[in-house]
């Protein structure tokens, strides 16, 4: 995810391709400045201040204060910090300032734009010679290349054909070349997803670059590579945004736990709220309620994945609970939850589910004084069990709650509640509810499949393939073996691995297809799940139950295994390089 950052934190990994600065907050003690940098006093230092908000078109807005010594720059941010302005139908509060020399220069004829950006083709650069204030139509006008991305992982030489053909100042166009790539390999090394100069100018005097305003996104998920290039790192809401007290808490959950948890609040006084299990579909549950027209109605937008635990979910239901039943958002016509998701791959549903039904008890006699109506569309692994569990909590508890599975299409809870608000429309909307769900799978049993004709003649096939003598080079060790291409053997049919997370169904999965291959041992020895004690999980291998070993640390998995050498990292995105690093510290994997 591209997140944004101040523009003293994107010129500060530019290194020495940027001016020096000085980053202001509200906290900031402005007598001790000079202190920690005494440029700020060099005699005939003059200064530019403006907010560091993540606010575009600072200058148009008149909040650029040029030309000003160290004493008016600190009575401008006496007066300025902390104050709250609306610019552009945005009203935020001004609690950061940056702070760097003033570069005097012709505003006409040297400023120059440029832009880099990752796009699916590779990274995009744009440029125009015009850049400044009136820059326009950066789209239209820019001239742009495109650079592949190095599948080693360098960063290539760029070639600018006629890129910069329309700068008119000789200097400045014989040395843009080396600086924009220079500023391409601090792009690459940052890992930057975006970043805007606008403007550049050229100081004669040096012979290089000065860069007067910044715009820049990072790539988050490389936070694990970048550590020690970005060092102390912040991600502020934008202008206009401060997150609440709710949404800093799930944030901060998000940040402990390998899965995934969002929330963003929209409307606090809104009817329509919304518990998600995954990003896709909570963008369609989102996009479906404004296309019936309740987008003024719809309260947040989230969403919990990555199979997280049932403390972690009972939090976050918690914490979106509190917030529907907060004081003085009351409504007379009751409130919707929908606590809806796709079909899940691995998920538990059972499991997630208990821990937003321990915050449904918790909550239920508010739930009932701000009438509440819960609506549930869910399915996946052990679906059947959270269903069951979320209608005994209804009855238990005196919840409105409704309860659907897969035979429903994902967003067929939302026309159903509406319907139950009824008025004019709730027979056409409970008519839509009602269309049916496209059947996209067909239920087999295993010992169907194993009188198919066609299984028996590809399992035959296996069979033969792994027999010895039948292709050159087959040996012991090779029987049935996935060759490198260069001699080295990754896999052969004694293979046996760990897999990193509780991810029941792909390990119950592994151990069918086992079973169908005729494999005496389960291909899956334990699993590795850090966040609970060392014990044994039921699973079946054929018509065997057995039990596989579920342990906390990848060194306990290697001491009880030494055979096994192969690792399935199943964890989250944001955690997942970790594990895969971790391994690499165990030369037996």
């Amino acid at each position: 995810m591209a997140l944004s950052i101040r523009e003293a934190t994107a010129k500060r990994l530019l290194g020495n391709l940027s001016k020096r600065n000085v980053s202001i907050g509200k906290d900031t003690n402005y007598d001790a400045v000079p202190q920690e940098h005494p440029w700020l006093l060099e005699p005939g230092m003059k200064l530019v201040i403006k907010p560091d908000v993540l606010l575009k078109r600072r200058g148009k807005s008149g909040l650029v204060k040029l030309n000003v010594t160290w004493d008016e720059a600190k009575a401008f941010l006496k007066e300025k910090m902390g104050t709250e302005l609306t610019v552009e139908g945005l009203t935020g509060v001004f609690d950061h300032f940056i702070v760097e020399p003033f570069f005097p220069h012709d505003d006409q004829t040297n400023e120059c734009y440029i832009a880099m950006r990752t796009v699916r083709g590779g990274d995009e650069i744009l440029f125009c010679a015009q850049g400044g204030v009136n820059v326009g139509d950066v789209e239209g006008k820019a001239k742009k290349v495109m650079v592949p991305v190095d599948e080693n992982g360098k960063v290539p030489k760029i070639t600018f054909g006629g890129c910069f053909d329309e700068v008119k100042d000789a200097a400045a166009k014989a040395a843009l070349p080396a600086f924009v790539q220079a500023l391409y390999a601090k792009f690459c090394e940052n890992h930057f997803a975006f970043l805007e100069l606008n403007p550049i100018s050229f100081d004669h005097k040096k012979g290089e670059f000065v860069i007067l305003d910044a715009a820049a996104k990072l790539d988050h998920t490389a936070e694990s590579v970048c550590e020690s290039t970005w060092g102390d790192i912040e991600f502020p809401s934008p202008f206009g945004r401060a997150f609440t007290k709710e949404e800093q808490y799930i944030r901060e959950l998000d940040g402990k736990t390998g899965a995934s948890l969002k929330l963003t609040i929209l409307n606090p006084k809104g009817r329509v709220w919304t518990m998600i299990a995954g990003g896709g579909a909570s963008v369609v549950y989102s996009d479906t309620i404004c296309d019936f027209g309740l987008a003024s109605e719809l309260a947040n937008y989230g969403e919990y994945s990555g199979a997280p635990s049932e403390a972690t979910t009972y939090e976050y239901a918690k914490t979106v609970l509190s917030l529907i039943c907060a004081e003085g958002t009351y409504r007379e016509e009751g409130k919707i939850l929908l606590i809806g998701g796709g079909i899940a791959n691995f998920t538990s549903v059972a499991d997630t589910f208990r821990g937003i039904i321990k915050a449904l008890k918790e909550f239920a006699e508010r739930l009932k004084q701000f009438k509440v109506r819960v609506y549930v569309r869910r399915g996946g692994p052990n679906y059947q069990d959270g269903l069951r569990m979320m209608r005994e909590v209804g009855k238990q508890t005196g919840i409105a709650i409704k309860v659907y599975g897969p035979e429903t299409y994902i967003t067929a809870i939302i026309p159903i509640a509406l319907a139950d608000d009824g008025g004019a429309e709730a027979d056409k909307l409970q008519k839509y509810a009602e269309l049916p769900r496209a059947r996209t799978w067909v239920d087999v049993r295993q010992e169907d499949v194993e009188k198919d004709a066609k299984f028996n003649k590809v399992t035959d096939d296996i069979a033969h393939r792994s027999a010895p003598g039948d292709a050159p080079g087959d040996s012991a060790a090779g029987k049935g073996a996935a060759d490198h291409g260069d001699g080295r053997v990754l896999f052969t049919n004694q293979s046996r691995c760990f897999v990193w997370g509780l991810q029941e169904r792909a390990v119950q999965e592994m151990l069918d297809f086992d079973h169908v291959c005729k494999r005496a041992k389960p291909s899956v020895a334990a699993i590795i799940y850090e966040f609970s004690v060392s014990h044994l999980r039921p699973f079946y291998f054929g018509s065997e139950e057995i039990f596989m070993p579920v342990v906390q640390t990848l060194k306990e998995a290697c001491e009880k295994f030494p055979e096994v050498d192969t690792l399935v990292n199943f964890a989250s995105m944001r955690s997942a390089d970790k594990v895969s690093q971790l391994a690499l510290d165990f030369p037996q994997v």
